[in-house]
């Protein structure tokens, strides 16, 4: 299957309402489970960054699907009302990059190639711009960069070398199968990866109709 085949394929299965418009610089997908629709917001002609790559669209697409048919917080995470903010930041990039472990590898599942692909030019671009530059320590990069890592030794079969927490961020990984995405799992993932670095953890709560996040302190 092809890309253009695979974004359709994908679509095909949303049962929400999409509406779609032109606005701002990216695309996007905003998926309500209150009103039950997809908004796609695709980049305004004056984008300084133009449209999106296919296999871009097809990323935005999934994790639609996998909100409607698995559970909302496979796109954005909610946190329960009266979170502190420097918590939800401190576990946000863990849940963000949680889904997409997900999302990617269904990605995979629908064109291989092109995947390994995009892995492959990202691993490259990583290498390149550490050897330019030391890695900063912020957690989004230091996140991003074990999944990517992740990816590259589960996808494109690579030894890559690793030690210390950005190993442990490794290992949470590639201990978690990405085969069969469900909430429960996407919660024991979230809190490997947070165990790395914080004493937090997530746990699923029921807030009006909807289950969010409670951020707590680990036991």
């Amino acid at each position: 299957m092809d890309l253009k085949k695979a974004i359709s394929e994908i679509r095909s299965q949303l049962s929400w309402d999409i509406k779609e418009e032109e606005k701002g610089d990216f695309f996007s997908i905003d998926s309500n489970p209150i009103s039950k629709v997809h908004s796609i917001s695709w980049p305004s002609k004056d984008s300084q960054f133009g449209e999106p790559t296919d296999i871009e669209v097809l990323h935005e697409l999934v994790h639609a699907l996998f909100v409607e048919k698995i559970h909302p917080l496979f796109s954005d995470s909610h946190f329960k009302r009266g979170t502190p903010e420097h918590w939800a930041q401190a576990v946000g990039c863990a849940c963000y990059f949680a889904t997409d472990w997900f999302v990617d590898h269904r990605i995979f599942e629908l064109v291989p190639e092109e995947k390994k692909e995009e892995i492959r030019m990202k691993f490259e671009f990583l290498c390149e711009s550490i050897k330019e530059k030391p890695p900063s320590g912020d957690l989004f990069s230091f996140i991003s960069t074990g999944l990517l890592i992740a990816q590259a030794i589960k996808y494109l079969g690579m030894r890559i070398q690793t030690s210390g927490k950005l190993k442990e961020v490794v290992d949470a990984f590639l201990s978690t199968d990405p085969s069969d995405p469900t909430i429960k799992r996407l919660e024991q993932i979230v809190n490997k990866i947070i165990k790395v670095y914080s004493p937090l953890c997530v746990r699923l709560v029921k807030e009006g109709e909807f289950e969010v996040w409670e951020i707590v302190r680990r036991e």
